[in-house]
């Protein structure tokens, strides 16, 4: 999600592994409807970009199980940590939050059936 990138028109992306890119999904500024979702926490709102980690449990299920959801836990925090610590390199103001709805963040993004929000990373210029 952008709302206030240099350069990137304020909407929802979809990152697309296959050919490494950004993809606008929805256009418009959906940071106040995402911070309800994630229990009015004001940092969503104010971020310039919050990055939705989602996953496909059942995918992963086939080849690890019952394990599944917590190693797709685990890899979520990861890389909100990289990103966090990228961030903080960039002289950026970030946090990490694991407090959201998932039906209402999913809904809101619009995210696939098969896919769950799993952490959200908000971004943005120090104040």
């Amino acid at each position: 999600m952008a709302g206030n990138v240099a350069g990137l028109p304020t909407g929802s992306y979809r990152f697309e592994a296959g050919g490494h890119e950004l993809r606008l999904v929805t256009p418009g500024d959906v940071r106040p409807q995402l911070m309800k979702a994630a229990a009015g926490q004001q940092c969503v709102a104010d971020a310039a970009m919050i990055l939705v980690l989602a996953a496909n449990v059942s995918r992963v299920a086939r080849e690890y199980g019952a394990r599944a959801e917590r190693l797709l836990h685990i890899e979520a925090g990861h890389v909100g940590q990289n990103v966090c610590l990228e961030a903080t390199a960039l002289g950026l103001g970030v946090i990490g939050l694991g407090v959201f709805s998932d039906a209402d963040v999913k809904s809101l993004l619009g995210l696939p059936q098969r896919e769950d929000p799993m952490y959200l990373v908000a971004a943005g210029w120090k104040f």
